[in-house]
């Protein structure tokens, strides 16, 4: 049988199962091992024997599950209601400054965290109630929750990033200094934005907050760990001081020292379900990935990617105009599709495409990062949205979430055309890594 009518159909068997619910880590084994059969015969069997062994032992896969120990350890410190509590002291003064507040902090949260479901729980357990108490609209408050939840994606030290770096075989480091950038434009945007809606709308956030700059300097005092981590990470990775994954052991250790003096002692950081929480997560992802390194050895065997090449160059346009196409494309998938498996499902057939244009992978590593941001707020999955309703305890409502979300959709759009627009905003730092 043809190779590439045999990748067309497994794409089609993959597609079917995960509309049957099968999990995508199994129909992409399922039907990589089984493709890979078809076209090889039984030396197809070495992939389940080789891939796992591969694909997981080494140092540098390490990185993926330190980071997430780290949000983990994040999320049940005191860290984020310290950022909130200065961020609204800070900005109260100006309309929609709490609301502003939130969106600022949850993002520097993103810093310290990685993951954007514990950040989006996190704040809406720390924000949402002060926000609907001042009478700001509890589905644009809910929203900014959910949306600058996101911003953990893309903020270093961000999971996805990395499962990127492992599947793309990029620098994890150039990745994670090249999030940097776009992380401070997209917040900046989101605050933009939250102003302007409030200028349009004053009936959705009419109260101004006042504090002396006793209490401003004051709350200060809880933030200070932030930078300490951000710039242990960063500045370790850019003066090539360590590797990530010693950057990962790092941020957790510092981060779990912050969570045990915040919160009293040992026992209040709930260290415990952390480590648990964690182990579960790198688990899942560890899954996919080995799944979808299987997927990606069918999907080469089956020429597909070299195929779908050599039908773009023949169309005769510019990088560019395809790379808006193919971002487009994911934003249609992240409608459906969970951030982890879009990319774990797309990778094998775009990345090689990506590469044939000479488009920078890093440059391109961020664009899909906030294409899946995105997708964590846009219906019907939209799994911030549904995180934040859940976890608000019935203080606000999905249809006003999905309502409130629209104006930070079109600030993630602005900030994806600004990203395309100007790459050097993405690779300025990564090109001067020592």
């Amino acid at each position: 049988m043809d190779p590439i009518l045999v990748g067309v159909l497994g794409f089609a068997t993959m597609l079917g199962l995960i509309l049957l619910r099968v999990h995508i880590a199994i129909a992409m084994g399922l039907v990589g091992l089984g493709g890979a059969t078809v076209v090889m015969g039984s030396a197809s069997l070495g992939l389940a024997k080789v891939t796992p062994y591969g694909t997981t032992a080494s140092f540098e896969q390490a990185v993926l599950p330190l980071f997430v120990l780290m949000g983990m350890f994040a999320a049940s410190s005191g860290i984020a209601l310290s950022l909130f509590n200065a961020a609204q002291r800070w900005l109260g003064r100006i309309r929609g400054g709490l609301l502003m507040a939130t969106t600022l902090s949850i993002g520097l949260f993103g810093a310290c965290c990685g993951s954007s479901v514990a950040a989006a729980t996190t704040f809406t357990k720390i924000a949402l109630p002060p926000l609907i108490r001042h009478k700001f609209d509890p589905g644009l408050s809910g929203g900014a929750i959910a949306a600058g939840g996101t911003q953990a994606a893309l903020i270093p030290p961000s999971a996805l990033l990395v499962f990127y770096g492992i599947l793309t075989e990029q620098s994890v480091g150039k990745l994670l200094l090249a999030g940097v950038l776009p992380g401070i434009v997209s917040i900046c945007i989101y605050m933009i934005v939250v102003w302007i809606t409030l200028r349009i709308f004053p009936e959705k956030g009419p109260e101004k907050m006042h504090f002396t700059w006793t209490d401003r300097f004051h709350s200060l005092a809880g933030v200070w760990p932030i930078p300490v981590i951000f710039l242990c990470i960063l500045g370790g990775l850019y003066f090539g001081v360590f590797t990530p994954s010693e950057a990962g052991a790092i941020g957790a250790f510092l981060t779990l020292i912050v969570a045990v003096v915040s919160m009293g002692g040992w026992k209040g950081t709930n260290a415990h379900q952390a480590l648990i929480s964690a182990v579960n997560a790198s688990a899942m992802i560890f899954i996919i990935l080995v799944m979808a390194m299987v997927f990606v050895r069918f999907v080469a065997l089956t020429q597909i990617p070299f195929a779908i090449g050599d039908f773009i160059s023949n169309l005769a346009l510019s990088p560019v105009t395809i790379l808006m196409f193919i971002l487009v494309i994911y934003l249609l998938l992240g409608c459906v599709l969970d951030a982890v498996g879009m990319i774990a499902l797309t990778i094998p057939v775009i990345y090689p495409v990506i590469e044939m244009l000479n488009i920078d992978g890093i440059w391109f590593g961020i664009l899909l990062v906030k294409v899946a941001e995105i997708g964590l707020i846009t219906p019907p999955i939209g799994i911030n949205v549904f995180v934040v309703q859940g976890a608000s305890g019935g203080q606000v409502g999905t249809g006003e979430l999905f309502r409130g979300i629209v104006p930070f959709i079109i600030a993630d759009i602005v900030t994806l055309i600004v990203l395309v627009a100007f790459p050097q905003i993405t690779l300025w730092i990564p090109n001067r890594m020592g």
